[in-house]
């Protein structure tokens, strides 16, 4: 785990600093590079947070290497600048706090984690004149300061993506209030999400060159749209059958030590299919975070004694 955490931000800072994020990290010329490794930004940033979950249920690391690591990859995260992992580590930390068995601990673990982040951010930032930030290369802290002030950057560094989906959402569920029952309920079939993105964005999509797969930019309206009232139960089904399952075997010692890590990392996986359509594609870096916490599931509890055949 060490290995990949140390090799993952290599290739991050190799590809943003060196390449210059001029592939995965690029969200146009007008906006700051991003953090991220050879993958897209967001999805990096779910490996960033599987990471945190690692580092703080492995009791068997050094304190200070546990430390270390925790605090480069909360930077890391803080310069990719994703809004739901961010609030995914958030969640990770509280949910950490709350299983910790030395309570006090882990209250201490989160306000320091808290300082940490919170101090990352406004390095990240170039210069604030009175409420507007002029320069902002942290998407988190700007999308922060703009809710909070009604002041976005000059390039809308913080609300542009806020928009984006705004405009797509609502447009999704205009085309819903005209559809017809049978619609409703079996939805209007699989990539027909597309049609909505060439309707309300004529000048950005193309029907040449739409991933209709991951236009709609939220899983859960993408389900209910196109598969219908069906389709969506059957995500939700699939999805909740996991913590449920894990819950009922949190009396295996074997499970109960790394369970809490599967679930604290579930919800900020679920709230990034509010704001990605990360199952369109297998195998990739949201889903293979998702996989990698599961299988700590099957890690031998420290300590454990092995038999001699």
């Amino acid at each position: 785990m060490i290995l990949l955490i140390l090799a993952s931000l290599a290739l991050g800072a190799i590809q943003t600093y060196y390449y210059g994020g001029a592939a995965y990290g690029f969200d146009g010329f007008d906006q700051p590079s991003r953090f991220s490794s050879f993958v897209a930004a967001q999805q990096y940033a779910a490996f960033l947070v599987c990471f945190i979950a690692v580092l703080l249920w492995q009791p068997e690391l050094s304190v200070t290497l546990r430390s270390t690591l925790g605090l480069v990859v909360l930077a890391a995260l803080a310069l990719n600048g994703s809004r739901i992992w961010f609030l995914g580590a958030v969640a990770v930390v509280i949910v950490h706090s709350w299983f910790s068995s030395r309570r006090i601990l882990g209250l201490a673990a989160l306000g320091a984690s808290t300082v940490a982040l919170g101090g990352m951010l406004i390095l990240s930032v170039g210069r604030i004149d009175g409420v507007e930030i002029t320069d902002s290369s942290n998407r988190i802290l700007a999308t922060a300061t703009a809710v909070v002030t009604g002041v976005d950057t000059p390039n809308s560094v913080g609300l542009r993506d806020l928009s984006f989906r705004s405009r797509m959402y609502t447009g999704v569920f205009e085309d819903l209030r005209g559809s017809e029952t049978w619609q409703i309920l079996l939805g209007h079939g699989t990539s027909s999400g597309g049609s909505v993105a060439l309707r309300i964005f004529p000048e950005t999509y193309k029907p040449s060159q739409i991933d209709a797969n991951r236009v709609i930019h939220n899983e859960w309206l993408r389900a209910f749209y196109e598969w219908g009232v069906v389709g969506l139960c059957l995500l939700a089904a699939s999805l909740f059958s996991l913590p449920l399952g894990i819950m009922v075997q949190l009396k295996n010692a074997q499970w109960k030590r790394n369970a809490p890590v599967v679930l604290a990392f579930f919800p900020a996986f679920l709230a990034s299919l509010s704001t990605e359509n990360v199952l369109a594609g297998a195998g990739n870096a949201v889903t293979m975070s998702l996989a990698l916490i599961i299988a700590l599931l099957w890690t031998p509890a420290t300590g454990a004694k092995q038999t001699n055949a």
